[in-house]
């Protein structure tokens, strides 16, 4: 059977560019863009639910900042 790994918060910035996302962040309140090959996803420090093109999906885990970088749960950037 397959096993599934357990979701870990991952650095925002460093594993979404490795998968080829452009990453625009603005400002604390607003949401955090990953771009790539025409499909957004806005992922809202805090919150563990994030917009991925018109769907609401949500991770193990909220996004939360630490150290001046953003984590996110390893399953939203799959």
């Amino acid at each position: 059977p397959e096993t599934q790994k357990p979701v870990e918060l991952v650095p925002l910035r460093e594993s979404a560019e490795k998968k080829g996302f452009t990453v625009t962040w603005t400002a604390n309140d607003k949401p955090v863009l990953l771009q790539k090959d025409g499909v957004t996803i806005e992922i809202t420090l805090g919150k563990a639910e994030y917009k991925k093109g018109n769907e609401v999906l949500k991770s193990e885990k909220a996004a939360e900042l630490k150290d001046s970088k953003i984590y996110v749960g390893s399953d939203v950037i799959e």
